[in-house]
Protein backbone atom coordinates (compact mmCIF):
# COMPACT_ATOMS: atom_id res chain seq x y z
CA UNK A 1 0.00 0.00 0.00
CA UNK A 2 1.34 3.72 -0.86
CA UNK A 3 1.05 5.94 1.97
CA UNK A 4 -0.72 9.03 1.72
CA UNK A 5 0.48 12.93 1.17
CA UNK A 6 -0.04 14.84 4.28
CA UNK A 7 -0.65 18.69 3.34
CA UNK A 8 -1.37 21.36 5.49
CA UNK A 9 -3.61 24.79 4.42
CA UNK A 10 -3.85 27.72 6.34
CA UNK A 11 -2.72 31.58 6.16
CA UNK A 12 1.37 31.36 7.47
CA UNK A 13 0.89 34.89 9.39
CA UNK A 14 -1.75 36.63 11.88
CA UNK A 15 -1.90 40.06 13.66
CA UNK A 16 -1.10 39.34 17.37
CA UNK A 17 -4.55 38.50 19.08
CA UNK A 18 -5.78 37.34 16.18
CA UNK A 19 -5.56 33.39 14.84
CA UNK A 20 -5.71 31.11 12.07
CA UNK A 21 -7.48 27.75 11.43
CA UNK A 22 -4.95 25.41 9.46
CA UNK A 23 -6.36 22.03 8.21
CA UNK A 24 -4.96 18.63 6.69
CA UNK A 25 -6.05 17.20 3.37
CA UNK A 26 -9.33 16.02 4.17
CA UNK A 27 -10.75 11.94 3.45
CA UNK A 28 -7.77 10.65 6.17
CA UNK A 29 -8.96 8.13 8.84
CA UNK A 30 -7.49 9.58 11.87
CA UNK A 31 -5.23 13.10 12.59
CA UNK A 32 -2.86 13.76 15.22
CA UNK A 33 -1.15 16.83 15.68
CA UNK A 34 1.84 17.95 17.53
CA UNK A 35 -0.37 20.24 19.60
CA UNK A 36 -2.43 16.84 20.44
CA UNK A 37 -5.08 17.70 18.59
CA UNK A 38 -6.83 14.83 16.89
CA UNK A 39 -8.82 16.97 14.49
CA UNK A 40 -8.28 17.59 10.92
CA UNK A 41 -8.32 21.54 11.56
CA UNK A 42 -6.49 23.53 14.29
CA UNK A 43 -7.18 26.95 15.33
CA UNK A 44 -3.30 28.54 15.74
CA UNK A 45 -2.46 31.86 17.01
CA UNK A 46 1.37 31.11 18.61
CA UNK A 47 4.02 31.66 16.61
CA UNK A 48 6.01 28.42 15.89
CA UNK A 49 6.47 24.87 13.46
CA UNK A 50 3.43 22.61 13.69
CA UNK A 51 3.18 18.98 12.62
CA UNK A 52 -0.19 17.13 11.23
CA UNK A 53 0.20 13.01 11.03
CA UNK A 54 -2.42 11.89 8.90
CA UNK A 55 -3.78 7.80 8.87
CA UNK A 56 -5.68 6.34 5.69
CA UNK A 57 -7.96 3.25 5.60
CA UNK A 58 -5.06 0.91 4.93
CA UNK A 59 -3.33 2.16 8.38
CA UNK A 60 -0.61 4.35 6.35
CA UNK A 61 0.53 7.23 7.73
CA UNK A 62 2.14 10.51 6.17
CA UNK A 63 3.26 13.81 8.07
CA UNK A 64 3.15 17.49 6.89
CA UNK A 65 4.65 20.90 8.34
CA UNK A 66 3.80 24.21 8.63
CA UNK A 67 5.55 27.57 10.10
CA UNK A 68 3.10 30.28 11.81
CA UNK A 69 4.45 33.88 12.27
CA UNK A 70 3.01 35.99 14.45
CA UNK A 71 2.85 39.53 13.59
CA UNK A 72 2.27 43.11 16.14
CA UNK A 73 -0.73 45.18 15.56
CA UNK A 74 -0.46 48.53 15.21
CA UNK A 75 -1.16 51.82 17.69
CA UNK A 76 -4.04 53.64 16.95
CA UNK A 77 -4.14 57.28 18.33
CA UNK A 78 -6.32 60.28 17.08
CA UNK A 79 -5.06 63.95 18.06
CA UNK A 80 -6.92 67.17 18.05
CA UNK A 81 -8.36 69.41 20.46
CA UNK A 82 -11.45 67.49 22.81
CA UNK A 83 -13.66 70.91 22.48
CA UNK A 84 -14.18 73.96 20.65
CA UNK A 85 -16.63 76.81 20.29
CA UNK A 86 -19.76 76.55 17.82
CA UNK A 87 -19.23 77.40 14.55
CA UNK A 88 -15.15 76.78 14.22
CA UNK A 89 -14.10 73.93 12.42
CA UNK A 90 -12.20 71.16 13.87
CA UNK A 91 -9.87 68.35 12.24
CA UNK A 92 -8.86 65.25 13.64
CA UNK A 93 -5.62 62.97 12.45
CA UNK A 94 -4.85 59.53 13.14
CA UNK A 95 -1.57 58.51 13.45
CA UNK A 96 0.56 58.49 10.51
CA UNK A 97 2.44 55.66 8.56
CA UNK A 98 -0.23 53.08 7.80
CA UNK A 99 -1.92 51.50 5.05
CA UNK A 100 -5.59 51.85 5.54
CA UNK A 101 -7.49 54.31 7.63
CA UNK A 102 -11.18 53.96 8.36
CA UNK A 103 -13.29 56.86 10.03
CA UNK A 104 -16.61 56.56 11.77
CA UNK A 105 -17.83 58.71 9.58
CA UNK A 106 -17.17 56.58 7.03
CA UNK A 107 -14.14 58.49 6.18
CA UNK A 108 -11.19 56.71 4.51
CA UNK A 109 -8.42 58.96 5.13
CA UNK A 110 -5.96 59.84 8.18
CA UNK A 111 -7.85 63.26 8.84
CA UNK A 112 -10.89 63.45 9.43
CA UNK A 113 -13.16 66.90 9.52
CA UNK A 114 -15.49 66.89 12.72
CA UNK A 115 -19.40 67.22 12.18
CA UNK A 116 -20.54 68.19 15.44
CA UNK A 117 -20.36 66.87 19.32
CA UNK A 118 -19.82 63.17 19.89
CA UNK A 119 -17.37 59.89 20.25
CA UNK A 120 -15.42 59.08 16.77
CA UNK A 121 -13.65 55.85 15.82
CA UNK A 122 -10.81 55.46 13.58
CA UNK A 123 -9.53 51.92 12.47
CA UNK A 124 -6.12 51.58 11.10
CA UNK A 125 -4.46 49.13 9.26
CA UNK A 126 -0.56 48.24 8.63
CA UNK A 127 1.38 46.79 6.06
CA UNK A 128 0.63 43.52 7.61
CA UNK A 129 -3.23 43.77 7.35
CA UNK A 130 -3.36 44.27 11.20
CA UNK A 131 -6.12 47.07 12.42
CA UNK A 132 -6.38 48.77 15.69
CA UNK A 133 -8.42 51.24 16.88
CA UNK A 134 -8.81 54.53 18.93
CA UNK A 135 -11.90 56.67 19.93
CA UNK A 136 -12.58 59.78 21.30
CA UNK A 137 -15.00 62.40 22.29
CA UNK A 138 -15.39 66.15 21.62
CA UNK A 139 -17.83 68.62 22.18
CA UNK A 140 -18.30 71.59 20.78
CA UNK A 141 -19.30 74.83 23.34
CA UNK A 142 -22.18 77.49 22.72
CA UNK A 143 -21.08 80.66 22.33
CA UNK A 144 -22.49 82.89 25.28
CA UNK A 145 -24.85 84.51 25.14
CA UNK A 146 -24.28 88.15 25.29
CA UNK A 147 -26.45 90.97 26.25
CA UNK A 148 -26.63 94.75 26.15
CA UNK A 149 -29.05 97.82 26.08
CA UNK A 150 -29.62 98.08 21.99
CA UNK A 151 -30.69 101.51 22.33
CA UNK A 152 -29.55 104.09 24.96
CA UNK A 153 -30.56 107.98 25.19
CA UNK A 154 -27.31 110.37 26.55
CA UNK A 155 -28.72 113.64 27.86
CA UNK A 156 -26.12 116.65 26.58
CA UNK A 157 -23.17 116.40 28.72
CA UNK A 158 -24.23 113.78 30.84
CA UNK A 159 -22.38 110.11 30.95
CA UNK A 160 -24.16 106.64 30.37
CA UNK A 161 -23.33 103.28 32.54
CA UNK A 162 -23.09 100.65 29.99
CA UNK A 163 -23.51 96.90 31.09
CA UNK A 164 -23.15 93.87 29.55
CA UNK A 165 -24.57 90.44 30.78
CA UNK A 166 -23.72 86.11 30.13
CA UNK A 167 -19.91 86.08 29.79
CA UNK A 168 -16.68 86.57 32.05
CA UNK A 169 -14.71 88.95 30.29
CA UNK A 170 -15.67 92.33 28.31
CA UNK A 171 -13.89 94.18 25.80
CA UNK A 172 -15.86 97.09 24.31
CA UNK A 173 -14.63 99.63 20.89
CA UNK A 174 -14.42 102.08 19.58
CA UNK A 175 -12.53 103.61 22.50
CA UNK A 176 -13.68 106.98 21.51
CA UNK A 177 -15.59 108.66 24.89
CA UNK A 178 -15.59 105.36 26.94
CA UNK A 179 -13.67 104.78 30.65
CA UNK A 180 -11.86 102.02 29.70
CA UNK A 181 -12.14 99.36 27.07
CA UNK A 182 -12.66 96.61 29.47
CA UNK A 183 -15.22 95.37 32.08
CA UNK A 184 -18.71 94.51 32.42
CA UNK A 185 -19.75 98.11 32.61
CA UNK A 186 -18.31 101.22 31.59
CA UNK A 187 -18.97 104.85 31.15
CA UNK A 188 -19.80 106.45 28.17
CA UNK A 189 -20.12 110.05 27.71
CA UNK A 190 -20.73 110.89 23.89
CA UNK A 191 -20.86 114.37 22.39
CA UNK A 192 -22.87 112.50 19.01
CA UNK A 193 -24.54 109.79 18.17
CA UNK A 194 -22.35 106.45 18.95
CA UNK A 195 -22.56 103.15 18.36
CA UNK A 196 -20.38 100.19 20.62
CA UNK A 197 -19.52 96.51 20.41
CA UNK A 198 -18.96 94.36 22.93
CA UNK A 199 -17.46 91.31 22.70
CA UNK A 200 -17.96 88.65 25.92
CA UNK A 201 -15.69 85.91 26.54
CA UNK A 202 -16.83 82.41 28.53
CA UNK A 203 -14.40 80.25 30.41
CA UNK A 204 -14.70 78.13 27.56
CA UNK A 205 -12.87 80.41 25.61
CA UNK A 206 -15.97 81.01 23.76
CA UNK A 207 -17.01 84.53 22.22
CA UNK A 208 -19.79 86.40 21.08
CA UNK A 209 -20.87 89.92 20.99
CA UNK A 210 -23.96 92.82 21.37
CA UNK A 211 -24.03 96.46 19.64
CA UNK A 212 -26.13 99.20 21.61
CA UNK A 213 -26.60 102.36 19.99
CA UNK A 214 -26.40 105.37 21.99
CA UNK A 215 -28.22 108.85 20.71
CA UNK A 216 -27.94 112.21 22.18
CA UNK A 217 -30.94 114.29 23.91
CA UNK A 218 -30.89 117.93 24.52
CA UNK A 219 -31.36 119.35 28.11
CA UNK A 220 -33.53 122.14 28.87
CA UNK A 221 -32.66 125.54 29.75
CA UNK A 222 -32.17 126.38 33.68
CA UNK A 223 -31.82 129.85 35.48
CA UNK A 224 -31.58 131.13 38.63
CA UNK A 225 -32.35 134.56 39.72
CA UNK A 226 -30.76 135.38 42.31
CA UNK A 227 -28.10 132.88 42.08
CA UNK A 228 -27.45 134.09 45.56
CA UNK A 229 -29.61 136.17 47.88
CA UNK A 230 -28.73 137.05 51.87
CA UNK A 231 -31.52 138.10 53.97
CA UNK A 232 -31.74 138.92 57.24
CA UNK A 233 -33.09 136.39 59.89
CA UNK A 234 -36.59 135.98 59.79
CA UNK A 235 -37.04 137.63 56.47
CA UNK A 236 -37.67 135.84 53.02
CA UNK A 237 -36.45 136.57 48.83
CA UNK A 238 -38.29 135.27 45.97
CA UNK A 239 -35.83 132.82 43.77
CA UNK A 240 -36.86 132.51 40.15
CA UNK A 241 -36.37 130.16 37.48
CA UNK A 242 -36.28 130.36 33.76
CA UNK A 243 -36.53 127.22 31.80
CA UNK A 244 -38.25 125.96 28.45
CA UNK A 245 -39.18 122.92 30.45
CA UNK A 246 -42.69 122.73 32.55
CA UNK A 247 -41.38 120.22 35.19
CA UNK A 248 -39.16 122.30 37.92
CA UNK A 249 -38.63 121.16 41.28
CA UNK A 250 -37.02 122.48 44.25
CA UNK A 251 -35.04 120.83 47.19
CA UNK A 252 -34.94 120.61 50.18
CA UNK A 253 -38.30 121.95 51.56
CA UNK A 254 -36.89 122.94 54.34
CA UNK A 255 -37.73 126.89 54.48
CA UNK A 256 -39.75 126.89 51.13
CA UNK A 257 -43.21 127.90 50.28
CA UNK A 258 -43.36 125.12 47.44
CA UNK A 259 -41.14 122.52 46.26
CA UNK A 260 -42.41 123.01 42.28
CA UNK A 261 -43.11 125.88 39.97
CA UNK A 262 -40.90 128.90 38.44
CA UNK A 263 -41.37 130.92 41.59
CA UNK A 264 -40.68 129.94 45.07
CA UNK A 265 -40.18 132.18 48.36
CA UNK A 266 -37.36 131.17 50.62
CA UNK A 267 -37.17 131.49 54.28
CA UNK A 268 -34.99 129.48 55.65
CA UNK A 269 -33.77 129.77 59.09
CA UNK A 270 -30.29 128.98 58.61
CA UNK A 271 -27.80 129.53 55.27
CA UNK A 272 -29.44 126.88 52.49
CA UNK A 273 -28.34 126.17 49.33
CA UNK A 274 -31.44 124.59 47.32
CA UNK A 275 -31.26 122.75 44.34
CA UNK A 276 -33.08 123.28 41.40
CA UNK A 277 -34.51 120.28 38.90
CA UNK A 278 -35.65 120.94 35.20
CA UNK A 279 -37.19 117.90 34.16
CA UNK A 280 -37.98 117.61 30.65
CA UNK A 281 -40.20 115.34 28.28
CA UNK A 282 -37.79 113.72 26.68
CA UNK A 283 -36.84 112.47 30.38
CA UNK A 284 -33.07 115.06 30.30
CA UNK A 285 -32.90 117.44 33.50
CA UNK A 286 -30.90 120.60 34.25
CA UNK A 287 -29.74 121.27 37.60
CA UNK A 288 -28.77 124.52 38.95
CA UNK A 289 -28.59 125.94 42.59
CA UNK A 290 -29.30 128.74 44.28
CA UNK A 291 -27.51 129.71 47.79
CA UNK A 292 -29.29 131.79 50.71
CA UNK A 293 -27.12 133.24 53.58
CA UNK A 294 -28.78 134.00 56.63
CA UNK A 295 -27.19 137.59 57.91
CA UNK A 296 -28.44 140.27 60.87
CA UNK A 297 -25.91 143.25 59.06
CA UNK A 298 -24.39 145.29 61.80
CA UNK A 299 -24.48 148.94 60.76
CA UNK A 300 -21.97 151.19 58.84
CA UNK A 301 -21.53 154.78 58.15
CA UNK A 302 -21.21 155.81 62.06
CA UNK A 303 -20.66 159.53 62.87
CA UNK A 304 -21.43 162.14 65.91
CA UNK A 305 -22.59 165.34 65.68
CA UNK A 306 -24.05 168.15 68.41
CA UNK A 307 -21.17 167.64 70.67
CA UNK A 308 -21.82 169.76 73.80
CA UNK A 309 -20.23 169.65 77.34
CA UNK A 310 -22.79 166.83 78.64
CA UNK A 311 -24.60 165.77 75.23
CA UNK A 312 -24.09 164.27 71.95
CA UNK A 313 -26.14 162.46 68.79
CA UNK A 314 -25.03 159.23 67.88
CA UNK A 315 -25.91 158.28 63.37
CA UNK A 316 -25.18 155.36 61.88
CA UNK A 317 -26.37 154.59 58.34
CA UNK A 318 -29.69 152.42 58.04
CA UNK A 319 -29.68 148.46 57.55
CA UNK A 320 -32.60 147.77 55.31
CA UNK A 321 -34.30 145.10 57.48
CA UNK A 322 -33.72 146.16 61.09
CA UNK A 323 -36.64 146.02 63.32
CA UNK A 324 -34.28 148.48 65.75
CA UNK A 325 -30.93 148.98 67.35
CA UNK A 326 -28.49 149.02 70.23
CA UNK A 327 -26.02 151.47 71.29
CA UNK A 328 -23.63 150.98 73.85
CA UNK A 329 -21.22 153.76 75.13
CA UNK A 330 -18.99 154.30 78.35
CA UNK A 331 -16.14 155.97 79.46
CA UNK A 332 -12.37 154.92 78.01
CA UNK A 333 -10.71 153.36 80.17
CA UNK A 334 -13.80 151.36 81.69
CA UNK A 335 -15.07 147.68 81.04
CA UNK A 336 -18.30 147.76 81.09
CA UNK A 337 -20.91 149.05 78.82
CA UNK A 338 -24.41 150.88 79.32
CA UNK A 339 -26.89 149.88 76.56
CA UNK A 340 -29.53 151.72 75.11
CA UNK A 341 -31.89 149.32 73.34
CA UNK A 342 -34.98 149.71 70.77
CA UNK A 343 -33.56 152.69 69.22
CA UNK A 344 -36.14 152.64 65.90
CA UNK A 345 -34.50 155.62 64.65
CA UNK A 346 -30.80 155.41 63.01
CA UNK A 347 -29.44 158.17 65.37
CA UNK A 348 -30.04 158.86 69.38
CA UNK A 349 -29.45 161.94 71.32
CA UNK A 350 -27.15 161.09 74.40
CA UNK A 351 -27.72 163.22 77.50
CA UNK A 352 -25.94 163.46 80.67
CA UNK A 353 -22.65 162.94 79.68
CA UNK A 354 -19.06 164.34 81.67
CA UNK A 355 -17.41 167.24 80.24
CA UNK A 356 -14.34 167.08 78.44
CA UNK A 357 -14.54 163.34 78.61
CA UNK A 358 -13.26 160.54 75.96
CA UNK A 359 -16.02 158.02 75.44
CA UNK A 360 -16.29 155.10 73.12
CA UNK A 361 -19.33 153.70 71.48
CA UNK A 362 -21.10 151.48 69.19
CA UNK A 363 -23.97 149.95 67.69
CA UNK A 364 -25.10 146.89 66.45
CA UNK A 365 -28.54 145.75 64.55
CA UNK A 366 -31.68 143.85 65.63
CA UNK A 367 -33.25 141.70 63.16
CA UNK A 368 -36.90 141.22 62.84
CA UNK A 369 -35.85 137.52 64.67
CA UNK A 370 -34.45 138.89 67.84
CA UNK A 371 -31.48 138.11 66.05
CA UNK A 372 -28.47 140.98 67.10
CA UNK A 373 -25.84 141.84 64.86
CA UNK A 374 -22.17 142.11 65.52
CA UNK A 375 -21.44 145.79 66.76
CA UNK A 376 -19.76 148.36 64.82
CA UNK A 377 -16.38 149.00 65.25
CA UNK A 378 -15.85 151.05 68.28
CA UNK A 379 -15.88 154.71 67.96
CA UNK A 380 -14.56 157.54 70.03
CA UNK A 381 -15.80 161.19 71.22
CA UNK A 382 -15.01 163.66 73.38
CA UNK A 383 -17.61 165.85 75.36
CA UNK A 384 -16.97 170.07 75.03
CA UNK A 385 -15.90 171.93 77.81
CA UNK A 386 -18.41 173.05 80.35
CA UNK A 387 -19.64 176.46 79.92
CA UNK A 388 -19.95 179.41 82.50
CA UNK A 389 -23.44 181.00 83.62
CA UNK A 390 -26.60 180.81 81.91
CA UNK A 391 -27.16 179.78 78.10
CA UNK A 392 -29.42 182.42 76.89
CA UNK A 393 -30.89 181.52 73.62
CA UNK A 394 -29.85 183.40 70.30
CA UNK A 395 -31.43 185.69 68.14
CA UNK A 396 -35.36 184.30 68.68
CA UNK A 397 -37.73 184.90 65.85
CA UNK A 398 -41.20 185.90 67.84
CA UNK A 399 -42.60 186.42 64.96
CA UNK A 400 -42.04 182.94 62.87
CA UNK A 401 -42.66 180.36 66.36
CA UNK A 402 -45.21 180.42 68.83
CA UNK A 403 -43.90 177.99 71.56
CA UNK A 404 -45.79 176.71 74.60
CA UNK A 405 -44.85 175.35 77.81
CA UNK A 406 -47.65 174.04 80.54
CA UNK A 407 -47.54 173.56 83.38
CA UNK A 408 -45.03 175.87 84.44
CA UNK A 409 -43.90 175.87 86.92
CA UNK A 410 -43.67 172.14 86.94
CA UNK A 411 -43.85 169.24 89.39
CA UNK A 412 -42.45 166.51 87.36
CA UNK A 413 -43.89 166.68 83.30
CA UNK A 414 -44.19 169.44 80.66
CA UNK A 415 -46.35 169.27 77.72
CA UNK A 416 -44.20 171.21 75.56
CA UNK A 417 -45.80 172.51 71.68
CA UNK A 418 -45.04 174.63 68.86
CA UNK A 419 -46.60 176.58 66.19
CA UNK A 420 -45.76 177.86 62.71
CA UNK A 421 -42.20 176.05 62.49
CA UNK A 422 -40.68 174.92 59.19
CA UNK A 423 -41.25 171.16 58.31
CA UNK A 424 -38.29 169.66 59.06
CA UNK A 425 -35.68 168.29 61.35
CA UNK A 426 -35.21 170.23 64.98
CA UNK A 427 -33.71 169.99 67.80
CA UNK A 428 -34.80 170.93 71.47
CA UNK A 429 -32.21 171.33 74.52
CA UNK A 430 -32.79 172.10 77.90
CA UNK A 431 -30.15 173.49 79.76
CA UNK A 432 -29.33 174.22 83.28
CA UNK A 433 -28.70 177.38 85.43
CA UNK A 434 -25.19 176.89 85.09
CA UNK A 435 -25.33 175.99 81.15
CA UNK A 436 -24.95 172.75 80.94
CA UNK A 437 -27.03 170.47 78.64
CA UNK A 438 -28.65 168.21 80.34
CA UNK A 439 -31.41 166.98 77.40
CA UNK A 440 -30.97 167.35 73.82
CA UNK A 441 -33.90 165.38 71.04
CA UNK A 442 -33.83 165.49 67.55
CA UNK A 443 -37.70 166.16 66.26
CA UNK A 444 -39.23 165.73 63.16
CA UNK A 445 -41.75 168.95 62.64
CA UNK A 446 -44.96 167.92 60.44
CA UNK A 447 -47.64 170.67 59.28
CA UNK A 448 -45.48 173.19 61.11
CA UNK A 449 -46.59 171.36 64.66
CA UNK A 450 -45.19 169.68 67.06
CA UNK A 451 -46.30 168.58 71.01
CA UNK A 452 -44.38 166.36 73.18
CA UNK A 453 -44.41 165.93 77.10
CA UNK A 454 -41.02 165.72 78.41
CA UNK A 455 -40.17 163.88 81.73
CA UNK A 456 -39.02 166.61 84.51
CA UNK A 457 -38.95 164.26 87.54
CA UNK A 458 -35.50 163.41 87.57
CA UNK A 459 -34.22 166.92 87.59
CA UNK A 460 -33.36 168.85 90.54
CA UNK A 461 -35.41 171.78 91.65
CA UNK A 462 -34.54 175.19 90.16
CA UNK A 463 -34.90 177.19 86.64
CA UNK A 464 -34.30 175.23 83.38
CA UNK A 465 -34.07 176.68 79.78
CA UNK A 466 -36.03 174.81 77.21
CA UNK A 467 -34.90 176.02 74.05
CA UNK A 468 -36.01 175.20 69.92
CA UNK A 469 -33.14 174.91 67.44
CA UNK A 470 -34.72 174.74 63.40
CA UNK A 471 -32.17 175.72 60.99
CA UNK A 472 -29.89 177.61 63.31
CA UNK A 473 -33.28 179.99 64.15
CA UNK A 474 -33.96 179.63 68.16
CA UNK A 475 -36.85 179.97 70.20
CA UNK A 476 -36.21 179.74 73.98
CA UNK A 477 -38.55 180.03 77.12
CA UNK A 478 -37.75 179.30 80.51
CA UNK A 479 -39.18 177.02 82.87
CA UNK A 480 -39.52 176.39 87.08
CA UNK A 481 -39.06 172.85 88.16
CA UNK A 482 -40.65 172.81 91.42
Amino acid sequence: NSLPVASITGNSSVCAGSSTSWCANAGMNSYIWNSGSTSQCLSVSTSGIYTATITNSNGCTGSASKSLSVNPVPTASISGVASACVGLPVQWCANAGLTGYLWSSGQLTQCDILSGSGTFTVTVTDANGCTASANKTFTYNQLPNVQTAASVGVCTGDTVLLTATGAVNYTWDPAVFLSSTTGSSVSAFPTTNSTYTVTGTDANGCSNTAVTNLFMKTKPTLNLTPASATICPGNSTVINATSNASNITWAPASGLNSTTGNSVIASPLANTVYSVTSAAANGCTKLRKSSVNISCPKPTGMNVNNITASSVTFNWSAVYCASSYKVQYRKLGVSAWTSLNNIVDTFKVLNGLLASTTYEWRVATKCPSGTLSQYSAIAQFVTAAAKEGLIVAASPVESDYEMQVFPNPANSSINLSFNNVEDGKAVIEIYNTVGVLILQKQIEIIDGEYSQIIDLSSYDSGIYLVQLNKNGKVKSIKVVKE
